[in-house]
């Protein structure tokens, strides 16, 4: 799941206790550490904070592979253009997404023939522990930023067998890149932490453990510390409701937006003292099909878009290759030589005049015999054309007097790059839904009892600019509530 909260930072970087700040002042990339003088005595679980549902997902292409593990595998993999545009629900890196507010991360790892990628249900994003990959840059941004708490939900996919050992590996690798020592342990924190005193010993790393299989004190049980109260969509709909969302998504989205009302409404009960992630995500990733629908009538040609001169290809998820100028694609695999071809079609052209003359058998070789009588007395004409050319049966004066037929030719296509996703289904979704969120958070949900219990707000594009507004609108929208 994926998180998103906001908050009012003052210009020059200190929060006041008494004036909140205008929220053209947020500076998104230290707001916690701007609003310290605010919230350093509120427990973590009651500050609004912005978050990423599958921040790994930006990487994501048609082209980058399917972790062998992943929940829609078997379909993905038979579908690798229409899986990758489902997938991806963040535009920019990570490091870039919590520079633009987040401070809650959906990470998804899959391990797969000893390296590790980022993936969402089967597309793979990224490898992640490189040298100077993404958990690198991540690491650097905690480093740099140790006024900013960073919550961290991580999930692992791999083969059963292999399951434990992966989920410790991934731990540990993402404990060493952020820092150990930044790492919260649990048996001294909990959700109810105070901002304050998490900063104040230097511990700006939550990191949850979604499996549970990880042992480890920097590790804290998913589980047990946080709660989407059933805000989170884990059900499909009714078969008939793709057919419905595809006509009207405004009715999905409102089905989003009174889901996550009731559920900042509802009393925590026993939840009270766990991270609170609501989910504002317009359907489960597991919707293929309404993607489908909705690929198939309005965007698969965006989808596969190649520039103009070449044409798509599937292979490899998606290729653009171009054929030499006038041919056109044959139906052989792109790669042979013959890929491309120019049909054989008629040409013509004039005929040349080379002299009068009475009779035909005395016109000269390679010429021939034209019965004009445009001179008295009647006398006819020889003309000749071009070499491999025959006579038409058009006046020997008009231009196309000879004709011939050109050869079939063929030549190879010439590959000019992967087909880009210039459209993807939920990024597309998620701007519409954004938008009435960024009002809903402006508006009705400023009760007392929803902003009391509003904590981490799930989204996807944390960070794009929803329609009709700015980027970071939405996550100022957020961080608001916790000005208030």
């Amino acid at each position: 799941m994926a998180a998103l909260a906001m908050m009012w930072l003052p210009t020059g970087g200190q929060a006041r206790a008494d004036t909140p700040p205008a929220p053209t002042q947020v500076r998104l990339d230290s707001w916690m550490g701007d609003l310290a003088p605010r919230i350093a005595g509120t427990p973590l679980n009651r500050i609004a904070m912005p978050g990423s549902h599958d921040a790994g997902s930006w990487s994501i292409t048609a082209r980058s592979g399917q972790c062998r593990t992943g929940y829609i595998y078997d379909l993905a993999r038979g579908f690798p253009q229409l899986a990758a545009s489902v997938a991806r629900t963040q535009r920019v890196s990570i490091a870039e997404q919590l520079s633009n507010g987040s401070r809650y991360v959906d990470l998804r790892l899959c391990k797969q023939d000893g390296q590790w990628f980022t993936f969402h249900g089967s597309p793979l994003g990224s490898p992640f522990f490189e040298p100077n990959g993404e958990a690198e840059q991540i690491g650097r941004w905690i480093a740099a930023h140790p006024s900013e708490i960073v919550v961290v939900s991580l999930s692992v996919s791999a083969p059963p067998a292999e399951l434990p050992a992966a989920t410790a590996e991934a731990y540990d690798r993402f404990a060493a890149v952020a820092g150990t020592a930044r790492l919260a342990p649990r048996t001294r924190f909990a959700p109810t932490s105070t901002y304050g005193s998490l900063v104040a010993a230097g511990k700006n790393v939550i990191l949850l453990d979604d499996s549970g299989l990880a042992d480890r004190d920097g590790a804290w049980s998913a589980t047990a510390t946080s709660s989407g109260r059933g805000s989170y969509p884990a059900d499909s709909p009714p078969a008939g409701n793709y057919l419905r969302d595809f006509a009207s998504p405004q009715a999905l989205f409102a089905e989003t937006l009174a889901r996550d009302r009731a559920a900042l409404a509802r009393d925590p009960g026993g939840d009270a003292g766990k991270f609170f992630v609501m989910a504002g995500i317009v359907q489960p990733d597991t919707l293929l099909g309404l993607a489908g629908l909705q690929q198939s009538f309005t965007a698969l040609p965006d989808s596969m878009t190649c520039v103009a001169g070449s044409f798509h290809d599937p292979r490899n998820g998606g290729e653009c290759w171009a054929c030499p100028a006038e041919y056109v694609r044959n139906i052989t695999p792109v790669t042979q030589g013959d890929a491309c071809w120019l049909p054989s079609r008629a040409v013509s052209t004039a005929a040349t005049y080379v002299r009068n003359e009475t009779w035909a058998w005395n016109c000269p070789a390679g010429t021939f015999w034209d019965p004009r009588m445009d001179a008295f007395p009647w006398q006819g004409q020889c003309w000749s054309c071009p070499p491999d050319h025959l006579r038409n049966v058009t006046p020997v004066t008009s231009a196309n007097a000879c004709w011939r037929m050109t050869p079939l030719r063929q030549a190879p296509a010439a590959f000019r790059g992967p087909s880009g996703i210039t459209r993807t289904f939920l990024l597309d979704r998620a701007a519409s839904y954004n938008a009435l969120l960024h009002q809903q958070l402006l508006g009705p949900w400023k009760a007392p009892e929803l902003r009391r219990n509003l904590n981490i707000v799930a989204v996807d594009d944390v960070t794009g600019a929803p329609d009709g507004l700015q980027p970071g609108d939405l996550a100022r929208a957020v961080i608001a509530y916790n000005t208030q």
